[in-house]
């Protein structure tokens, strides 16, 4: 028995039916690779489908529109397997016109081990809720579909830097849009994956931040949250995990972003940024035209053209609540020294001067990482001090990527700015 994920509920599901892999049921002439994604009625030959339950992978269209595919050939069941390099095991609910259910892609192996045991392999679809009891499975994960770092545009800025949850959300639904084009049907709720549920999410928690603190701009209630994350294990004490990947293996600062609202209520210090300092930033990048007047234009300010601002495209200097070191083997000589700085403002209640100082530095594997001062003394709401960071390479090593941090804490508050070192040939 295998369970997966369906959102069908148009009956009890099927008795037992023959059951036949899609790659094996391919038309007279037709690439059994390509017939094996359901993706084409071509491609499938009805007489070897017509009466029985397919199995299938994920890829190239909607699993509505498989699902459709495998109904115009005469299937009556689909089976949808996860492709590896797609969505691995996870599990994402979908409709579909015709009984079918998702299954990982480990449970596929095992179904494909069964149908070379026999002849006559079947099988049958049962609608219903399985609930596991003895077995802790790993949450949260990421979803197969997240985002990976690093940014292959500017590598110098860590993406992901703020994450939330997007897979299978159930929300309210429109009655202008159906749930599905191909079922046709109007609903008032819908399960949805995808940046679609995430954003919500997100934008919930920055109406939050901006509810309680009415003056917080974006760039600081971004700040806040990737400063405040301390949580990277999940509930079995595990670094978090990537659904995608077989078996679940565990992620790095490329793979997830970071947020905790309750910890962002109160950061106490943020990284703040000006528009015009990210507008400077933009035209150090050598936009032109109409793509740099959608930026200066959003932004209300123009580009500076003295040689002394930001201007020239060096992201590890803009004042980002997280650092990403780029040492390039082709341009870049060893050993390597990059020097920046960061200025921290006081946006928490102050009833006296406090004193941060820097706790922890989680050194990336292979470069040295010196601060200061490390020690800012705060006496004034809005109160902006500085320290600078000195970065050092000296290895030999190329296509290299390694992760630390470093935390400021007044014995209450810590702020953590996440750093990845990225070395590129």
């Amino acid at each position: 028995i295998h369970t997966g994920t369906s959102l069908y509920a148009g009956g009890p599901g099927t008795n037992p039916l023959p059951l036949v892999y899609a790659a094996r049921a391919a038309a007279f002439g037709a690439n059994p690779a390509d017939a094996l994604f359901c993706n084409d009625t071509a491609l499938l030959d009805s007489a070897l489908i017509s009466g029985k339950i397919v199995m299938c992978y994920t890829g190239n269209a909607s699993p509505a529109d498989k699902a459709l595919v495998v109904a115009e050939a005469g299937g009556l069941g689909m089976i949808l397997a996860n492709h590896p390099l797609s969505d691995g095991e996870m599990l994402s609910a979908d409709p579909f016109p015709l009984p079918a259910v998702t299954i990982s892609y480990k449970a596929s192996l095992a179904i494909l081990q069964y149908l070379s045991s026999t002849a006559d392999p079947t099988a049958s679809l049962e609608n219903g809720v399985v609930t596991e009891l003895g077995t802790m499975k790993r949450a949260p994960a990421m979803a197969a579909f997240s985002s990976r770092g690093p940014n292959s545009v500017t590598p110098g800025i860590m993406k992901p830097d703020i994450t939330a949850p997007g897979l299978n959300i159930l929300a309210a639904w429109t009655g202008e849009v159906t749930a599905s084009p191909v079922l046709g049907q109007a609903v008032e709720f819908n399960i949805i994956s995808g940046t679609s549920m995430s954003c919500p999410h997100v934008s919930g928690i920055a109406a939050l931040l901006k509810s309680a603190h009415s003056n917080w701009s974006p760039v600081v209630i971004g700040s806040t949250l990737t400063t405040t994350m301390t949580r990277t294990m999940d509930n079995l004490g595990q670094l978090f995990s990537y659904s995608r990947d077989e078996p679940n293996l565990t992620m790095s600062l490329s793979d997830f972003g970071a947020i905790n609202p309750i910890a962002a209520l109160d950061p106490d210090l943020v990284y703040d940024i000006s528009p015009q300092t990210y507008v400077d930033f933009i035209c150090g990048l050598n936009y032109t035209g109409s793509d740099l007047d959608t930026y200066t234009t959003f932004f209300g300010e123009t580009c500076t053209p003295s040689p002394n601002t930001l201007g020239n495209s060096q992201p590890i200097d803009l004042n980002y609540p997280s650092f990403s070191v780029v040492f390039n083997s082709t341009f870049d000589t060893r050993p390597f020294t990059l020097k920046t700085s960061r200025t921290l403002t006081n946006v928490g209640p102050l009833d006296s001067a406090h004193t941060y100082t820097l706790v922890s530095i989680v050194m990336p594997t292979l470069l040295t990482v010196s601060v200061t001062p490390t020690q800012l003394t705060f006496d004034a709401l809005h109160r902006k001090l500085s320290y600078s960071v000195t970065f050092t390479f000296s290895a030999t090593n190329t296509n290299f990527i390694s992760f630390g941090s470093l935390t400021w804490s007044d014995g209450v508050h810590n702020v953590t700015s996440p750093i990845s070192f990225l070395v590129t040939k």
